[in-house]
């Protein structure tokens, strides 16, 4: 027996149409991002806008989508600051990966999210697309500032010392990091120094 499922709508705004946080003066209008997902999209720019209500209602009850069948668009990425189309509050930038440009737009004052055209089907190629909340959660915002410093510290010393001498090093640091008398090494390594 197949039970609608109940998809909540988006807050009603209270004067006249939304407009594409983007593009001037372009309004939204309905779509959908996937069966049963409602967004309000702009035409002029390919961005959506969805609330984190209704998303969260698709993702309870059917947010599986066939992650082979997308392939990774080019995303246009806004990168200035955009005002949430519903209470026009500036939305916060969440990085989605380290390898990708990508950032989704939030709105914190009325839970409203931002799609720039090709970032929902990048989601969905990169598998994420049911991890949004995760994605605009701090944890997952400081995990991905500290592996963009891994790698940028990592990146310095292999220009510093080059390709050769850092792999000498790195395997070291690795062999060091097991060793049960680490300490040891590290005392006798530094008195070297003097």
């Amino acid at each position: 027996m197949n039970v609608p499922i109940p998809i909540p709508s988006p807050p009603a705004h209270h004067s006249g149409s939304l407009q594409c946080p983007t593009c001037s003066g372009i309004a939204l209008a309905p779509t959908q991002l996937e069966f049963g997902l409602p967004a309000l999209g702009c035409g002029g720019c390919g961005g959506a806008a969805i609330s984190l209500l209704s998303y969260r209602a698709w993702q309870a009850h059917t947010c599986v989508l066939d992650a082979a069948a997308v392939q990774a668009p080019a995303v246009a990425e806004s990168t200035r600051a955009l005002k949430c189309p519903r209470c026009h509050h500036i939305m916060r930038k969440y990085r989605v990966t380290v390898d990708s440009e990508c950032r989704v737009d939030l709105c914190s004052a009325c839970d409203e999210v931002w799609f720039d055209a090709g970032e929902w089907p990048l989601l969905i190629a990169l598998r994420l697309h049911d991890r949004l909340g995760d994605i605009l959660s701090e944890p997952w915002q400081t995990r991905l500032r500290r592996e963009q410093a891994t790698r940028q510290y990592e990146a310095r010393y292999l220009e510093l010392l080059g390709a050769r001498d850092y792999d000498v090093v790195r395997k070291l640091r690795e062999w060091m990091r097991r060793h049960p008398l680490r300490k040891h090494i590290l005392e006798y390594l530094a008195r070297g120094e003097r």
